[in-house]
């Protein structure tokens, strides 16, 4: 079986542990290395070169969107998957232009973890089950306007 390569960043010690405790249990994932935050990301995406990363968005010293934008200019085959408490528009919004190709929620279940990681690999884009939810919605009510402004 081939393994996928993951680098987790996240600026809580207790999130990159669970998060390595629970991928590593997994056959078939090799977690690489951990970060605390963007630039450090970034450091370690350019060293180990990781075939996925999970991202947070809020962290100190640089953000996951500007560790996204950087890593992805590098390492553009890179698949950049959002783990975040934050699951507004925007933040989704913002995450998607940087060049992140998926984007969960941090209280998603783990097995949905083990999706998107599956799913990214195989060059598809993925969201959280709930965001999916909110995305139905926002699209639906888009098309709304745009039937009445009648386009």
């Amino acid at each position: 079986m081939v393994e996928t390569t993951i680098l987790i960043v996240d600026d809580h010690p207790v999130v990159r542990t669970g998060l390595t405790a629970v991928l590593s249990a997994q056959n078939g994932i090799r977690i690489l290395g951990a970060a605390s935050n963007g630039r450090q990301a970034v450091k370690l995406a350019r060293r180990l070169r990781p075939q996925v990363i999970l991202m947070d968005l809020v962290m100190p010293v640089m953000d996951g969107c500007e560790a996204t934008r950087q890593i992805l200019a590098v390492s553009p085959k890179t698949k950049i998957v959002i783990l975040s408490a934050h699951g507004t528009w925007s933040r989704i919004r913002e995450a998607w232009v940087a060049g992140a190709c998926g984007f969960m929620l941090k209280q998603s279940a783990s097995k949905e973890l083990f999706s998107a990681i599956r799913q990214v690999m195989r060059g598809e884009q993925y969201f959280c089950s709930a965001l999916g939810h909110q995305l139905e919605h926002l699209f639906a009510a888009n098309m709304r306007v745009l039937e009445l402004a009648g386009r």
